[in-house]
């Protein structure tokens, strides 16, 4: 697993970690942190063998249906 620089993963608290400064730092902090949820939720869910296809909703699944009317 790629992870952000200034990203790891701790033993101690047995969870990823982004510090603080590294994202104030960055010179995309908005992205840098989207980044480090999906790859360490894709690290995770992969790692404990979950249907990720099955669990995980597609942005465009209820495109094409029509709201209710009430």
């Amino acid at each position: 697993m790629s992870l952000r620089p200034g990203a790891f993963y701790s033993s101690e608290y047995r969870q990823f970690l982004l510090p603080y400064e590294a994202v104030r730092s960055a010179e995309d902090p908005d992205r840098m942190v989207s980044e480090f949820l999906h790859s360490t939720y894709q690290a995770a869910a992969d790692g404990a063998g979950w249907d990720r296809e099955a669990l995980e909703d597609h942005p465009d699944r209820w495109r094409d249906e029509q709201p209710r009317r009430r």
